[in-house]
């Protein structure tokens, strides 16, 4: 090897050292050239063959299902006379981005009339049970003029919580506002995957544009409106995971020029072996 090298240098480094420089140079631009066009995709899918039936079955069902999840739109400020017209607003232009499949921002009020217990957790449905059981055996005891130990059975604070909890004897709002009730949901179903960090990017961008051109932030100066959902999420990781990149980018690129100072003690070296 030292022998290679020993020739190198006598017959071509020594004789004819701006050659070299133009061929680092030429080097260094059909590298940059070939870099240019190097994207970072995050999708795992892509590493298989189209062609496979398992990625087939996947793409039918993403197809069918409606792909990922919704972007959550958060409404954050608004009263609840406020809340139609911004909610029925911001609906209306969020149909105009390309690829939505869907927007949901109102509930089946007609549908969940008398059904809210639809809502119930089991336990709660369990705890309602015994609540009205214990509600009937009150009832019969009092009508026969007889109590016993059915009627300590019945409370009727958790009955009237659990009304309240679920709204049972309260006229439904028509719109996603939460338990807190203090902000407000707008879903918007998109046609792509969130794993598609190109689509993900292109699809929040033109919702935050259309959010933009409605003005609507500064005709309600409270309210405050976020993003979230797994596109969001997504995005975030991608971020993340380009930052690390760069960071161990930077921190490989020195540990490089420390060893190739420590070996050859030149900083033209050092430049003539880092520039191809």
């Amino acid at each position: 090897m030292k022998k290679i090298l020993n020739w190198c240098y006598c017959h071509i480094t020594s004789r004819k050292p701006r050659l070299l420089v133009v061929c680092a140079a030429l080097l260094t631009l059909g590298a940059m050239w070939v870099a240019s066009g190097l994207t970072y995709s995050p999708r795992l899918d892509n590493l298989l063959p189209e062609d496979m039936p398992l990625v087939k079955e996947f793409n039918r069902v993403i197809d069918k299902t409606g792909n990922t999840g919704p972007l959550v739109v958060v409404l954050e400020g608004l009263s609840q006379k406020q809340a139609p017209e911004v909610i029925d607003d911001l609906s209306e232009r969020f149909r105009n981005v390309t690829d939505v499949y869907f927007v949901d921002s109102r509930l089946p009020v007609k549908f969940l009339r008398n059904r809210q217990l639809l809502f119930a957790t089991q336990s709660d449905l369990k705890k309602l049970e015994k609540v009205v059981e214990g509600a009937i055996e009150h009832a019969r005891s009092s009508l026969t003029g007889f109590f016993g130990a059915a009627q300590d059975t019945y409370n009727p604070s958790q009955l009237q919580d659990l009304s309240g909890q679920y709204k049972i004897f309260e006229p439904l709002q028509p719109y996603y506002n939460g338990k807190s009730g203090k902000k407000y949901y707008i879903f918007i179903q998109p046609r792509g995957t969130a794993s598609n960090t190109g689509f993900t990017k292109n699809f929040v961008r033109e919702v935050k544009s259309q959010i933009d051109q409605s003005r609507i932030q500064k005709e309600f100066p409270n309210l405050k409106i976020q993003l979230t959902g797994s596109m969001i999420t997504r995005l975030e990781e991608n971020r993340m995971i380009l930052s690390d990149l760069k960071r161990s980018a930077v921190v490989a690129m020195v540990l490089v020029v420390f060893i190739l100072a420590m070996y050859t003690k030149s900083f033209l070296s050092i430049a003539l072996l880092l520039i191809p």
